[in-house]
């Protein structure tokens, strides 16, 4: 976030086919064509990416607009994400390397063989020696180790244009004593408006790139939640679905956060966000509708005036498979009058014990 700016640059990698290309390239992985013999060509792994795969890939997330793929690009190169170099094949080990543009002069070495030969002068470099490379931050493997989801999350969360927010990345709570740590992904104080009274709500993430939710992350966020009553817990993937074990384990969460703690406040409301909210470039209820089938349905119906916890009741509908808040709340209220009507009736039917005779 340092190197974008903050939270209005996360829209420059805000599409699941440029993540998965900048993680390709910082795991090494990315395909690139090299020519054999001058004739064939064959595609070998590598930590580079022609500026031509890097052009087709902007035109096509950005329904082949020339002039945004074009702003598209300059942001990347602008934000040190990308950076361009060439990469020149070493006469000695046949090897291409990536040269940095400052690394380029009449002689250069190869980082393979650690030999000097000639910068090919007479041969100038076709286009298609360019090549991007991955830099700082965007250079860590695994999705940066997760910070991907965490910007697209406190992103959407925090639509500057509306709401406001005070954020903090990973971090790590301990008890008074010291003896007790929960770590956390995310950590915001959000108000749905600048311009609200009210005191700000506290929401607490738990993030996976496209793993899986595990017991151990659904121990650990119950917990926050016994520590923090009246907090939000937010559950966030780049996945576009959940696997029905994470929706039980989630679910399970999320019927103990809609009991009240006060007046009309849940106790824990529990947000789901997956790759239909986190790469969609409109907050809700636009992000369902572009999503198309069943989402439509839960978009006509989101209003958005009850705050978070109609954002949270939705996506539980939608990401976990939950009925409706009210139609829970009045399950769980006639469950509740049956216990008592259940308690009443026994004690009617429980016999009077025989106390002895009575006084004379």
């Amino acid at each position: 976030l340092q190197s974008l700016g903050g939270l209005m640059g996360v829209r420059i990698f805000r599409n699941e086919e440029v993540i998965r290309q900048l993680n390709e390239m910082a795991h090494q992985r990315a395909e690139v064509e090299v020519t054999d013999n001058g004739t064939e060509k064959s595609k070998v792994r590598a930590g580079t990416v022609s500026k031509q795969v890097w052009w087709n890939l902007l035109m096509r997330v950005n329904k082949n607009n020339q002039s945004i793929s074009e702003r598209h690009l300059d942001s990347l190169i602008k934000n040190r994400v990308l950076k361009i170099g060439l990469r020149l094949q070493c006469p000695e080990c046949t090897q291409r390397t990536w040269f940095d543009l400052e690394e380029i002069s009449e002689r250069v070495v190869c980082e393979r063989c650690l030999r000097e030969f000639d910068f090919p002068a007479s041969r100038p470099p076709a286009e298609e020696a360019w090549h991007y490379r991955v830099i700082g931050p965007f250079s860590v493997e695994n999705f940066a180790q997760g910070s991907y989801c965490v910007a697209l999350a406190s992103n959407f969360l925090g639509n500057p244009i509306s709401s406001e927010i005070t954020f903090i990345p990973p971090f790590c709570l301990k008890s008074n004593n010291g003896q007790q740590q929960l770590e956390a992904d995310f950590g915001i104080f959000f108000r749905r408006s600048q311009f609200e009274k009210k005191d700000p709500i506290l929401i607490i993430g738990e993030c996976k790139s496209y793993d899986r939710f595990l017991p151990k992350d659904i121990k650990r966020m119950n917990r926050i939640a016994q520590a923090f009553p009246g907090s939000v817990l937010a559950f966030c993937t780049m996945r576009k679905q959940l696997e029905p074990v994470e929706k039980k384990l989630i679910s399970g969460l999320a019927k103990k956060g809609r009991k009240h703690l006060r007046a009309e406040k849940w106790h824990n409301p529990v947000l789901v966000l997956t790759g239909i909210e986190l790469f969609s470039d409109s907050g809700p209820p636009y992000c369902w509708k572009e999503a198309g089938n069943s989402f439509k349905a839960f978009a006509q119906t989101y209003k958005g005036y009850e705050g978070i916890q109609e954002l949270c009741n939705i996506t539980q509908q939608m990401h976990l498979g939950m009925e409706p808040y009210w139609a829970w709340y009045e399950s769980e209220r006639i469950k509740r009058q049956n216990r008592r009507n259940r308690k009443r009736s026994d004690q009617i039917s429980t016999p009077v014990q025989n106390l002895g005779s009575p006084i004379a």
